[in-house]
């Protein structure tokens, strides 16, 4: 069986956008490929992940068609933009699961509840059943907590990283979750893990 090491997108592997809105500011997705801004460090993580003989497979909630934020062809757009700009430093993403739902959602067709809206763990269980991965001795990276949800949920091993989300979370509570800086550094966790 294959073994995977699970990205969360916006916030791990490509800046999160900052917006002023009428109801106060917030961190968002980039809804425009000129926000799109890979992370330093990424491309050598993801490198890594390659060169350890694990996918690397990108499992994200994305509900800004849902919220008319964003069409699906701006999606697609997105996510090859991204692919495009790792593969130029020779690092490659397996395969891409998105979570298009929300509750709030705009347009009904994606007001559900889901089971792959993390923190419930149906992206991680659909992209093991698409690849042969073997969760128990899979990874999951993201920087908020509903990645961590899912990644227990679905049985693999969590690590958070440093997020706008996670400074309000007590690490002190919790000897069951990696902490590390971002993607790189939790990337060679797991290298000397496995090495």
């Amino acid at each position: 069986m294959n073994r995977a090491v699970f990205l969360d997108r916006d916030g791990v592997i490509n800046r999160l956008v900052h917006r002023s809105q009428d109801t106060g500011d917030e961190w968002d997705s980039p809804y425009l490929l000129s926000e799109i801004e890979i992370i330093e460090g990424v491309g050598e993580a993801i490198q890594k992940i390659n060169g350890l003989g694990f996918l690397a497979i990108i499992v994200s909630n994305q509900p800004g068609v849902a919220k008319g934020k964003c069409d699906l062809d701006f999606l697609d757009k997105a996510t090859d933009f991204i692919r495009s700009k790792l593969l130029q430093q020779n690092a490659f993403i397996d395969d891409v699961y998105y979570c298009l739902h929300h509750p709030d959602a705009v347009n009904e067709a994606y007001r559900i509840i889901c089971e792959c809206r993390k923190p419930k763990p149906g992206l991680l269980f659909q992209a093991a059943q698409d690849h042969e991965i073997d969760l128990s001795r899979s990874y999951m990276i993201g920087d908020r907590i509903t990645d961590i949800f899912a990644a227990e949920a679905a049985g693999c091993e969590a690590i958070l990283v440093d997020g706008v989300d996670t400074g309000s979370y007590d690490k002190s509570r919790s000897d069951r979750i990696r902490f590390e800086d971002d993607l790189l550094s939790a990337v060679l966790h797991i290298l000397v893990r496995e090495t």
